[in-house]
């Protein structure tokens, strides 16, 4: 019988947990073909989709971490590995594109040497993470091992942090760009962050449920909840030190509304926890069900700002 390896990190209260309703993985891969070509656009579309594509790494740097530790937790564990499984495919085409082009994922040769060093960084610190995910993801089992578990989870920090550093290399090298409004690049930029805190925020709850450094993941788990809320209500409703105005556009407006609107199912749960209240199965439930909705919501979010010219204002 597999008993999860956080719980023998620390006695955990939970028992095994199943999704109460299925959980359809979400095809990033599907929706970054279905953008235009930024291979074939113009020298704006190029850009935004270089900075969108660079932002995604540390989201699903963090995705990745999130489905091992709600799988070893029994949390719908088949469906939280189809999420690393998919979640790996994408991050290892999306970084070889990143640096040689992908014309699927409209990336084109990578020439910018501050950008080429900061992907050198990247595979540089990842070489063990990414041996371990490449071999989790490549068998067929619901099950992780105790090693590859644990080099997930420890080696997650380093990993994001190099890959958030390619966002702002990205951020300051095509934020810039000719037919890229000082607007869309921040909105780009927010919506992006938007998308990697959500599942930030699903680690670390999961972490403190598995009893594993309860201290550091709440006071991590606090800071992106006062970060996302805060961004989402910038992008929503303008943030006039910034220069940012309250978003005008109906169809932007909506999508954000969304994300609002599943963030505040699920943001009262994550707030307890944040608290120290103790969570019941139920809440699990409810925070792994919600948060892969929040991040569809903000995922499509991000596109809205990258493929739109005008960005808002």
């Amino acid at each position: 019988m597999h008993v999860p390896l956080l719980s023998r990190l620390r006695p955990l209260a939970l028992r095994p947990l199943v999704l109460s309703a299925a959980i359809a993985v979400p095809t990033f891969a599907a929706q970054m073909v279905a953008q235009p070509a930024a291979a074939e656009a113009d020298d704006a579309a190029t850009a935004t989709r270089h900075v969108n594509v660079s932002a995604l790494q540390s989201m699903l740097v963090e995705q990745i971490a999130k489905a091992a530790c709600f799988a070893d937790l029994g949390v719908n564990a088949s469906a939280n590995m189809a999420y690393l499984r998919g979640s790996f495919e994408l991050y290892a085409r999306a970084e070889e594109g990143l640096r040689g082009g992908n014309k699927s994922l409209g990336l084109v040769e990578e020439t910018n040497p501050n950008m080429l060093q900061a992907l050198d960084r990247v595979t540089r610190v990842s070489q063990r993470w990414r041996a371990t995910v490449g071999a989790v993801a490549a068998g067929d089992g619901d099950v992780l091992s105790a090693q590859s578990l644990e080099t997930i989870l420890t080696q997650t920090a380093l990993v994001t942090e190099a890959t958030e550093e390619l966002a702002e290399r990205a951020d300051r090298t095509y934020g810039k760009s000719e037919g890229v409004t000082l607007a869309q690049a921040l909105r780009l930029k927010l919506a992006a962050r938007q998308r990697m805190l959500s599942q930030r925020m699903a680690k670390d709850y999961c972490m403190m449920q598995a009893g594993a450094d309860v201290a550091g993941h709440r006071a991590a788990l606090d800071e992106a909840i006062t970060l996302f809320d805060g961004s989402l209500s910038a992008l929503i409703d303008g943030f006039p030190a910034f220069g940012l105005k309250a978003e005008a556009d109906p169809a932007r407006l909506a999508r954000l509304k969304a994300v609002r609107s599943a963030w505040d199912d699920i943001k009262p749960l994550l707030v307890r926890a944040a608290n120290g209240q103790a969570q019941s199965r139920a809440d699990v439930v409810a925070v792994a069900w919600g948060n892969n909705l929040v991040l569809t919501l903000a995922n499509a979010a991000v596109f809205a700002y990258e493929t739109d010219g005008k960005g808002g204002s």
